[in-house]
């Protein structure tokens, strides 16, 4: 597959998820994701969150079991993102 055939299908993905209802968003993800990607992206929303709150990687890793290259990475999409991320993160509080 071609990366431009691959941003198609990712561009679908996200216009297919933003037509859907909250009912239907979740089902489909429910039923796309196993259980273990679905929980690694709740421990991820979680570590965002808890960054936000500034606690510290090592918290965060204790409390999440997720290693510091996760966390660190995590901090550095919310600092890239320091305008729009945190409003959404409030939002999903």
């Amino acid at each position: 597959m071609s990366p431009q055939q691959q941003k198609g299908l990712v561009r679908d993905l996200w216009k297919g998820l933003d037509i859907l209802d909250s009912k239907e968003r979740k089902l489909l993800l429910q039923l796309l994701l196993t259980h273990t990607e679905t929980k690694m992206l709740s421990k991820r929303l979680a570590a965002l969150k808890l960054l936000q709150k500034k606690e510290s990687y090592f918290q965060i890793g204790e409390k999440l079991k997720l290693t510091p290259t996760t966390i660190n990475r995590l901090s550095n999409i919310l600092q890239r993102y320091d305008d729009s991320l945190p409003k959404i993160l409030f939002r999903l509080s």
